[in-house]
């Protein structure tokens, strides 16, 4: 479950969301439309706080769009 969808189903604010972990609110925001993916002790914590719902390997769900020729 990526982040974005774990705060969706939750009803959770970015900025609670970011009281509860004590990561900031510009950070989470990041994390949620996968704009940087966190450190393995950040996304340990956030892990722990989601019940691990949001596992490490669903920060790497981005599709990328490569142009190769």
């Amino acid at each position: 479950m990526t982040l974005r969808e774990y705060l969706k189903n939750n009803k959770l604010s970015v900025r609670k969301f970011s009281k509860i972990t004590n990561i900031p609110e510009a950070t989470i925001t990041k994390y949620k439309y996968q704009e940087r993916i966190p450190r393995p002790e950040i996304m340990q914590r956030i892990m722990l706080e989601t019940n691990s719902l949001v596992q490490p390997n669903d920060w790497y769900t981005h599709k990328f769009n490569f142009n190769l020729k």
